[in-house]
């Protein structure tokens, strides 16, 4: 059962996640990820990693779109299941006012 609200539109977009408090994932402060977009939305991304992401926690990701200026999101890890050898993540864009979420809702307005 689909239980977005908003259309969602197919991407392929790499995406850049800055850890910042990742002892729950083992991971140190400041190291970055890399992972690619399957679909977007203006309030929620899903991509693909070869790394899990502990549900709950809450990045910085960086989106490349191309043809545009870099978007700077804030994120929270919403699921992460393990699908043909890589993570499938649901990341939720928060309201954040020290990020690019204004420009990245007009996106899709």
């Amino acid at each position: 059962m689909n239980q977005r609200s908003e259309t969602r539109e197919s991407a392929e977009d790499r995406i850049h996640i800055q850890v910042q408090h990742g002892a729950e994932m083992g991971l140190a402060h400041g190291v970055v990820l890399h992972a690619d977009t399957n679909n977007i939305s203006a309030q929620g991304i899903n991509a693909s990693s070869q790394y899990e992401l502990a549900v709950g926690v809450v990045l910085d990701v960086l989106v490349e779109v191309p043809g545009e200026k870099p978007y700077l999101l804030t994120a929270e890890v919403r699921w992460c299941n393990r699908d043909d050898g890589l993570y499938r993540i649901g990341f939720q864009v928060l309201n954040n006012q020290n990020s690019d979420v204004l420009l990245w809702q007009q996106r899709f307005a």
